[in-house]
């Protein structure tokens, strides 16, 4: 399981209503060492902005700590203790000490959009725990009840906001590296070249009218929408590259869908 099949793996259990007890040991979390891949460089690239290599150890670290608290002091403590008041207690003092801070960090650092892929496991895991401290409140008997949903809920659309946010500036700025459809005539007015190019990849397009068994209008039209599909091609790598953080937002909504009674 790679690093894009673990966040939608998360997502996916948020959506089906899984507690992360039921899902965390699914994921193979061991053989991950490094939540960086090729992808966030090249986010950076895009967006103008440098991760160090030890900037990159420390978020690592600070990933793996989250896990390793799930997995060997969380679950193990859910499994066999018996007052869910110290259980409760146990799980709010490890969100606020060991998550939270991640939370903010990934979104406050000054290179913060290179860190989007990052952003969309912590977050998930954020928010399955954040449904595990409402599960867990011993003073209630619906999750609704919890003194703890407020937050849940508070969390799961200001997440979502900010994930929405920085996809939409990194797309924004990627797909503002691809040029207008551009005209220029060349020997007499039927010799019409549309051109294009991605500045990023350095690619470009050019396509002559006198190729194509076609009116201007026609041409024009065509050029345009293969233009568009070729942005809609950059739009989707994007999103695979920063770790589908659009599905993670509507996973994260769906809990806003439930309404206080």
């Amino acid at each position: 399981m790679d690093i894009y099949e673990i966040a939608n793996f998360l997502n996916a259990a948020i959506f089906d209503d899984e507690r992360i007890i039921e899902c965390i040991n699914d994921i193979a979390f061991d053989n991950v060492n490094n939540y960086f891949t090729p992808y966030n460089e090249k986010i950076g690239k895009i967006t103008g902005e440098v991760v160090t290599k030890k900037q990159q150890c420390e978020l690592n670290k600070a990933i793996h700590a989250i896990i390793s608290w799930i997995k060997d002091e969380y679950i193990p403590l859910q499994s066999m203790c018996k007052d869910q008041k110290t259980l409760h207690s146990f799980l709010l003092k490890g969100i606020s000490e060991k998550v939270e801070p991640v939370i903010e960090t990934l979104r406050t650092v000054p290179y913060k959009y290179s860190l989007v892929s990052l952003f969309v496991i912590v977050g998930s895991l954020y928010i399955l725990l954040l449904q595990e401290l409402v599960a867990e409140d011993p003073e209630a008997s619906r999750p609704e009840d919890s003194c703890c949903w407020s937050k849940l809920r508070e969390q799961a659309e200001k997440q979502a906001e900010y994930i929405e946010k920085c996809s939409n500036d990194i797309n924004d700025i990627r797909i503002g590296m691809v040029s207008k459809l551009s005209l220029t005539t060349k020997n007499s007015d039927s010799n019409v070249i549309a051109s294009w190019s991605d500045h990023f990849k350095e690619f470009s397009y050019d396509a002559n009218k006198e190729s194509f068994d076609t009116d201007l209008e026609s041409f024009l039209k065509n050029e345009e929408l293969f233009r568009q599909s070729y942005i809609l091609k950059v739009e989707l790598e994007l999103q695979r590259m920063l770790n589908n953080p659009i599905f993670a937002a509507s996973a994260w909504r769906k809990l806003l869908r439930y309404e206080l009674e």
